[in-house]
């Protein structure tokens, strides 16, 4: 069974997906579907083939979950997923179309095994995680996939701007996105 706490179309407001139209699945306390229900109502609420999902949330690594993401592989939609790091990358990580990992230092997960078009992601929100991305970028030098910043507090941005612009110059794919309050 697959918990769904939110199942939501909306515009993709970070990363390099930023303005692609999605179908949020978000996972959580909520409504329990089977692969196969969760698949149909996915059928059912999408205009188009080829369509993007998103699955966020907690337990999105859950046991269970890849044989969903190959049925939405095999509807031929694209899937984006998240995951929050804690966990290591499952057996079916080729399945997904675009990952976006956040940071953790004492992560299982693979970051080196990340794909050109998978994403790490750094969220700032408080002075103390400037320096771990600082020391982060450097040990996911060659890492392949896009690394961001994702810097929620205005205050954090306009102390630190310099700094986090510096951080970013270093490799070609590093991006920073704002989004104050969120």
């Amino acid at each position: 069974m697959i918990e769904v706490s939110k199942l939501y179309e909306g515009l993709r407001q970070e990363g390099l997906s930023t303005g692609i139209p999605m179908t949020f699945v978000e996972l959580g306390s909520g409504i329990d579907y089977t692969d196969e229900e969760l698949l149909s109502e996915l059928i059912k609420s999408t205009k188009f083939k080829g369509e993007w999902i998103c699955l966020l949330g907690k337990d999105t690594l859950k046991t269970g979950m890849g044989s969903f993401v190959k049925g939405l592989a095999k509807c031929l939609f694209h899937v984006e997923m998240e995951s929050d790091g804690s966990e290591k990358d499952p057996g079916w990580f080729q399945y997904v179309d675009r990952w976006v990992v956040d940071y953790r230092p004492a992560s299982r997960f693979n970051y080196l095994g990340l794909r050109t078009q998978d994403h790490v992601r750094f969220v700032l929100d408080n002075n103390s995680d400037i320096e771990e991305v600082k020391e982060a970028f450097g040990v996911l030098k060659n890492c392949q996939a896009v690394k961001y910043l994702k810097v929620t507090d205005a205050s954090l941005w306009t102390i630190h701007s310099h700094d986090l612009k510096d951080i970013v110059r270093q490799q070609d794919r590093n991006r920073i996105y704002l989004a104050f309050g969120g």
